[in-house]
């Protein structure tokens, strides 16, 4: 019997299948988010530091608006090599969720790169400036963190902020601030037929709930008068700026105590 016993244990050890590469692999932690919002932080921080420098001395920004065509074609070229990549891995199929860079990181970021630019060649002071890298990290991180419905919100809120922003310039105020008028009112309109969609467009959902679509609602109010106002008072951006991000905040708590 000992010995029948000991034949059908080493049996059933040799017929385990041993565990294949490919779900070792999927059970490996993946770092890649985390060193993703890091790279994130540290061009925060680079971006930040350069701006700084830059706007303290007067000469060393006529040296970076003499530098800008050449920088804006350096940039231009990378984020249309990052788009290409993307296009790419979309047509094949391609997973890039393990790689710490990913073609849509590196997308994301030269785009913002270029919109700050921009900003910086036309005399955007450096708070301003500011404002728009860290609502692009923080847009990233909701991304990351909550539902698609509340990342298209907050995209939709930081783009009203740099409408508010480039509305005052002195340059490209006006189209800015018609275009943002525009938005505003497409937005209200959007909002109003994914509500009776139950909060989709098509197949996308864009609203969780009503308190997702009054957000919508009052971020293009805030958003079509302070671009209204801009025209009487430029200061009056600031106080749509802060109003816009006090409103954002609450919107923001209120989804994460629903997370938890």
């Amino acid at each position: 019997m000992t010995n029948d016993t000991t034949r059908g244990y080493n049996k059933a050890v040799n017929t385990v299948k041993p565990k294949s590469k490919a779900s070792a692999a999927t059970q490996e932690k993946n770092y890649a988010p985390l060193y993703r919002i890091l790279i994130v932080l540290a061009l925060d921080i680079c971006a930040i530091s350069s701006i700084t420098y830059i706007k303290k001395d007067f000469q060393r920004e006529l040296s970076f608006r003499a530098a800008f065509p050449i920088i804006a074609a350096v940039f231009g070229a990378l984020l249309a090599a990052s788009i290409v990549w993307l296009a790419v891995g979309a047509v094949k199929k391609v997973r890039f969720d393990r790689l710490a860079v990913s073609p849509s990181l590196c997308t994301g970021i030269f785009a913002v790169a270029g919109v700050t630019l921009t900003a910086m060649y036309e005399y955007v002071n450096r708070i301003n400036l500011i404002i728009i890298i860290i609502a692009a990290s923080l847009l990233y991180f909701v991304y990351k963190i909550y539902s698609k419905p509340v990342f298209i919100f907050s995209a939709f809120a930081a783009v009203s902020v740099i409408g508010l922003i480039g509305g005052a310039s002195m340059t490209v105020g006006l189209p800015v601030r018609v275009a943002s008028m525009v938005l505003a009112a497409a937005a209200a309109v959007i909002a109003l037929i994914a509500r009776k969609n139950g909060g989709k467009i098509g197949s996308m959902k864009l609203l969780d709930d009503g308190l997702n679509f009054w957000a919508v609602i009052a971020v293009a109010g805030i958003l079509l008068v302070g671009s209204a106002l801009i025209f009487v008072a430029s200061a009056a951006r600031i106080y749509a700026i802060f109003a816009l991000l006090a409103l954002y905040l609450i919107i923001t708590i209120i989804n994460t105590i629903k997370m938890i």
